[in-house]
């Protein structure tokens, strides 16, 4: 027996979503609470499935949690080291950024390579250059990354790619070095903007938060704080794109605006009739619009997690786009679960050339978190009743979703499918 989700398609969506906390930044700040070792109150934290997994890592370090309608207590006064040996490691992506908080706390890690979507090879060689030019001595067999450095050495790294995870790992390390650490070509992502101002609340001393260069100087006590989370951008852009096809009106808000510039613009492109505010966003349906070409890519352009998304929304379009996915070469698959109900394109390298299409109901399976969203968005523009299965992969980042979308109108209900 599975879970799934019944959704009847072409709703007439209406009302109001107030967006979750990041994702991405919770994952982040909370890994960087344990570096207080003392009691930390975190707001706005989205209540997913990647968060709970996280906190049952916490509560084996001897640190308990209180987490109560979005806001997190966690106390790490009598953290203690443990092997990160643990299946949890191994369910999502971000878990890596232990090994930087592990490092300052104890000059030492043992974990799992981390797991995550499979949307393509995710590999951790900027982490091991950097971390290498930190005097971590790095040891890696069988899937186990065994790390440590009685003596961190502050330094000047240059990322070859602006990569997110290794941004934040090599923050966290540097703040235990013996000088100043430069990082050039520093992911610019608005959640490092998040993490630092985080780490400022705690007594950090960094300079060029959402610049490519960033400088941490180092500091050996943290203090505890009181910290919101920013909002999610990537579950306000998912919600813009199920707007802008079926929504008389819809408005959301507990939003950063700007962190979405580069959908906004696309939308605006093919004619959307929003009301734009710094914190709100209402946004209405989008008829006969045309083609599109994106290109995805790091910060400020647009964003590989709401690829996949856009790319269904396309499908509705009056001619034939074309997206390139320069990040995930695994980002296109589930277009092969789109091909199910009736979606035509094609795929050469990575681009993706859209085929305006009709879709029909079906049953078709989430196989990765952006991917079960745009295929959410599939099963509500076909005709029909639909089945979504493995929804599981959509609760790791998006709160409550059945609720937030029946409180808008669309008629979905999770369901329980018995399978031989």
């Amino acid at each position: 027996m599975s879970r799934a989700y019944e959704i009847v398609g072409q709703p007439n969506i209406n009302g109001k979503i107030k967006v979750q906390g990041s994702k991405n930044s919770a994952l982040a700040i909370i890994v960087a609470s344990l570096l207080t070792k003392d009691v930390i109150c975190l707001e706005n934290v989205p209540n997913i499935a990647d968060v709970l997994e996280l906190l049952k890592i916490i509560k084996k370090l001897n640190c308990p949690v209180s987490f109560l309608k979005n806001n997190l207590i966690i106390d790490a006064s009598n953290i203690t080291y443990q092997s990160l040996l643990f299946p949890e490691i191994k369910s999502f992506r971000a878990s890596y950024y232990f090994v930087g908080a592990f490092l300052t706390l104890f000059n030492k890690v043992e974990i799992f390579l981390p797991g995550g979507c499979k949307i393509g090879k995710r590999p951790i060689d900027q982490h091991i250059k950097g971390l290498t030019s930190l005097n971590v001595n790095l040891c890696l067999t069988n899937d186990i990354l065994r790390a440590n450095s009685l003596d961190i050495i502050g330094n000047e790294i240059k990322l070859d790619i602006a990569s997110v995870g290794a941004t934040v790992n090599l923050i966290l390390t540097s703040l235990n070095a013996n000088d100043k650490t430069i990082i050039k070509n520093a992911a610019k992502e608005p959640e490092i903007i998040d993490l630092v101002n985080f780490l400022k609340q705690i007594g950090a001393n960094i300079i060029g938060e959402g610049t490519n260069t960033i400088i941490i100087y180092p500091i050996k006590k943290f203090h505890k704080a009181n910290y919101k989370i920013m909002p999610d951008r990537i579950a306000t852009g998912t919600y813009l794109l199920y707007g802008a096809l079926f929504a008389k009106k819809l408005t959301l808000t507990n939003i950063n605006t700007m962190d979405n510039y580069a959908l906004i613009n696309a939308l605006i492109s093919l004619g959307a009739e929003m009301n734009i505010r710094k914190n709100s966003i209402t946004i209405y349906k989008l008829n006969n619009f045309d083609k599109l070409q994106i290109k995805t890519d790091v910060y400020p352009a647009f964003p590989s997690d709401l690829q996949q998304i856009m790319s269904t929304f396309l499908f509705s379009g009056q001619g034939i786009s074309l997206i390139e996915e320069t990040l995930f070469e695994n980002r296109f698959t589930f277009l092969e679960e789109i091909s199910k109900m009736n979606g035509k394109f094609l795929i050469i390298d990575n681009k993706a050339l859209i085929i305006p299409s009709k879709f029909k109901s079906g049953v078709v399976s989430c196989n990765d978190l952006r991917g079960g969203a745009a295929l959410l968005l599939a099963c509500l523009m076909a005709s029909g009743t639909s089945i979504l299965k493995n929804v599981e992969y959509i609760e790791r980042g998006y709160e409550n979703i059945i609720e937030v979308l029946q409180n808008i109108n669309v008629n979905i209900k999770e369901i329980e499918l018995h399978e031989a």
